[in-house]
């Protein structure tokens, strides 16, 4: 037991000492379907408040998962910040004669891996090196409308994005991160369009 925290502890510091990977999400940059400028609803303001963290790194005892955050060069939380932005630049049209002004306060949008507790167990861990593992985002992201400074409307987007993935090596985590992106960007954006752009404006 020792032994496997002394290993966690490792990999842990090896995360801190080394550069963060600089990561090309270029592939799966949503876009929002309104091309038309002049079809797009107006606001007056856009306002995004980011006050989310980078996660943490969580260590268990033997048979049970530690969680490892994903900390790239540009973090999950600035990834998701940018990806707002261009959303919204794209189904919204600012127009400071709107009535209506959009503030997005993103409170939770950190992303992980996990070290699953039967990797953990000698022998049977390297059974499992090369084993799927699970990876995820946790979002937690209020969106309010605004009329003169008074919210009349809001939408929570809270849910947890997970996918199963490799994460034997440094390069396999990369991968794996770029899919997990993938799948919150369409996840997330399908809702918004879908759910909060087009019934809320």
């Amino acid at each position: 037991m020792r032994l496997l925290l002394a290993i966690a502890m490792l990999l842990q510091l090896i995360g801190c000492a080394t550069a963060p990977p600089v990561i090309d999400l270029s592939e799966s940059v949503f876009k929002a379907g309104i091309e038309n400028q002049s079809e797009r609803k107006q606001i007056g303001t856009l306002k995004i408040i980011n006050k989310a963290d980078d996660g943490k790194f969580v260590n268990t005892i033997l048979g049970s998962d530690t969680i490892f955050p994903i900390k790239p060069a540009v973090t999950t939380k600035e990834t998701v910040e940018q990806d707002l932005k261009r959303f919204f630049d794209g189904a919204l049209r600012i127009d400071k004669t709107a009535d209506q002004d959009l503030t997005v306060t993103i409170s939770k949008a950190d992303s992980y891996w996990i070290w699953g507790g039967a990797a953990k167990i000698p022998f049977i861990g390297l059974a499992l090196v090369n084993a799927d593992t699970e990876f995820g985002v946790n979002l937690r992201i209020l969106f309010e409308i605004e009329i003169k400074g008074k919210v009349t409307a809001s939408y929570l987007f809270d849910e947890k994005i997970t996918i199963q993935d490799k994460a034997a090596t440094q390069e396999a985590i990369i991968q794996s991160y770029k899919r997990l992106i993938a799948e919150y960007r369409k996840r997330l954006f399908d809702e918004l369009e879908a759910r909060f752009v087009g019934r809320y404006f």
